[in-house]
């Protein structure tokens, strides 16, 4: 009888439960950022480590709802008068992370790798994907207020 991977939703849900509660609590003891043992646990459940769960759409879902959570952490530091003085900024140096690798990537991949503009598109969308993983490092030093990290901040805010 063959019990992995686990294709129930009901014990998937169990399962990323489990993780969400126990890696904060076993990081903490080892003084990672809480996120990196999420993302360590999903690498070791998955389908490329022990495959003990199978992807379905939940793990889209779980995805979205931490991205979004990060975000929230983020936003509930930020100065909101901050914000709308700087939108401008935000706006620019989000397009500008965005596009530039985005631009660059593409021409590469076009020209150098000979790839197809369909393949080179792809890779140029992940080279200019933003991320606010490391904030619950930043967060720990305490440089949340400091003048760049609200720029990337609200920057990621934005575009994503």
């Amino acid at each position: 009888m063959i019990y992995f991977p686990i294709t129930d939703p009901t014990l998937i849900f169990f399962v990323v439960l489990l993780i969400i509660l126990f890696a904060p609590i076993i990081m903490g003891k080892l003084r990672i950022p809480h996120i990196i043992g999420m993302v360590l646990a999903g690498v070791v459940i998955g389908q490329y480590g022990l495959d003990i769960l199978e992807r379905d759409d939940s793990f889209e879902l779980f995805g979205h709802v931490g991205l979004y959570y990060i975000m929230f952490l983020a936003g509930l530091e930020m100065d909101m008068e901050g914000v709308k003085r700087n939108s401008r900024r935000f706006l620019v140096f989000g397009l500008l992370t965005c596009l530039v690798p985005l631009g660059l990537t593409y021409l590469m991949a076009i020209s150098l790798l000979h790839y197809t503009p369909t393949a080179s598109f792809l890779l140029g969308c992940i080279m200019a994907s933003n991320t606010l993983i490391a904030y619950p490092i930043i967060g720990r030093y305490g440089l949340q207020r400091h003048p760049s990290v609200a720029l990337s901040v609200g920057s990621s805010m934005i575009i994503a």
